[in-house]
């Protein structure tokens, strides 16, 4: 349903605009804010779905990206942030919000602010439409449009001084990283898709994206077709000439022992102690201190459909099984909290049975498609400057 969804735009402005003289606009908390779904833009509302604070902890996870590391303060901690939310609301009354601004700041004064669309609470109309389905209140064809609206007309006193806060404690440490140019980086690799300049570098070495694709098209050859996948290993790296902050993959460990159907894949216990266990001995080997598990890799081993008429003449199909789920979603906002670096990588097929592949990373809240670089090879000890603190 997601796909057919029309999510209205929100109006983009700084959180001083908001608040400069505005009565309108309201400091609120994750759990004020709700969805509001309509078959018809200005039609009634058909479900309201509530707002909760993990559907908005990437949107404070991704600002502490932008704003600290990748501005080169990865000893900036997460938990060293403060956030606040500021809304408006659409003419001044009622409850229907038409501008929102995400802020963080730390102690020094720093502060980054995004304004998301409603595109950024897809999950949580996704999350209202499943339930009209099953309700059969709406059928699998059927658009529906979904804005931003306060929970209650006025929040709640609480919810009016800033928002959420976190403080630094004593057990807060910057992250994991290596310390590495760039620049040499970029120039000898080769880049897959268009490279978007606002989107932090990943980057693969040409050996773990070949075993990436290995295991998330091992599921193919099962009968029926199955979900398989992987997970990514490698090192967050700061580069000390621009402050960018990047990930290089250097290797895909096989998700053994997972639980695979053809439409998902579910790790067990056994292949999350498994996974554990390899990454605790990568961390202990020299130069490898900041290796970490950076995403995942999964195959979508099915078609997407039956080819169309036209699908002989085109030069390329269109209509793929690559795409980010609502349950992949879920996934990743789970496993990867407060990593606004992660990736998602999947493998899928063509309507023609073409195999064809996109990376995904967060943006605006969504895990959306964005290029990458491969690398002949990645020698951490060759390759870095030295080595950030351990998260």
């Amino acid at each position: 349903m997601t796909s057919h969804s029309k999510p209205t735009a929100l109006s983009e402005a700084t959180a001083a605009e908001l608040t400069a003289g505005d009565a309108a606009a309201v400091k609120v908390r994750p759990d004020d804010l709700t969805i509001v779904l309509r078959r018809e833009r200005g039609g009634p509302e058909i479900a309201r779905e509530p707002v909760l604070p993990s559907d908005v902890a990437d949107v404070y996870a991704q600002l502490w990206l932008d704003g600290w590391l990748r501005a080169g303060r990865p000893d900036v901690p997460y938990e060293a942030l403060s956030f606040q939310i500021t809304a408006r609301l659409a003419d001044g009354a009622g409850s229907k919000v038409d501008k929102l601004v995400f802020e963080a700041s730390d102690a020094e004064g720093r502060a980054r602010s995004m304004q998301p669309t409603t595109h950024a609470f897809q999950s949580v109309a996704t999350r209202a439409s499943q339930a009209l389905l099953a309700a059969k209140i709406l059928l699998p064809e059927d658009l529906y449009f979904y804005e931003v609206a306060l929970r209650h007309a006025s929040p709640s006193a609480e919810s009016g001084d800033s928002g959420l806060h976190f403080t630094v404690t004593a057990r807060s440490t910057s992250l994991a990283h290596l310390t590495v140019p760039i620049g040499p980086l970029v120039e000898r690799a080769e880049t897959v898709g268009e490279i978007d300049d606002p989107v932090m570098p990943v980057f693969y070495t040409a050996d773990a994206l070949l075993r990436a694709q290995r295991y998330a098209r091992k599921g193919a050859d099962h009968r029926p077709p199955t979900e398989t996948g992987a997970v990514l290993l490698g090192p967050l790296c700061s580069c000390p000439e621009t402050g960018e902050l990047f990930v290089v993959v250097c290797e895909a460990l096989e998700a053994r022992d997972a639980e695979g159907s053809s439409l998902s894949l579910e790790y067990t216990g056994k292949t999350w102690a498994r996974i554990q266990r390899v990454v605790r001995a990568k961390q202990s080997q020299p130069g490898m201190h900041a290796h970490r598990i950076v995403g995942q890799a999964h195959g979508h081993n099915v078609l997407p459909g039956p080819s169309c008429a036209e699908c002989e003449k085109a030069r390329e199909c269109k209509l793929t099984s690559v795409f980010v789920s609502h349950d992949d979603r879920t996934w990743s906002q789970a496993v990867f909290a407060r990593q606004p670096w992660h990736v998602c990588h999947i493998f899928g097929l063509s309507a023609r049975g073409e195999p064809v592949h996109a990376l995904f990373s967060l943006r605006e809240n969504r895990l959306e498609q964005r290029a990458f670089y491969v690398l002949s090879d990645f020698d951490p000890t060759r390759e870095a400057g030295g080595e950030g603190r351990s998260d």
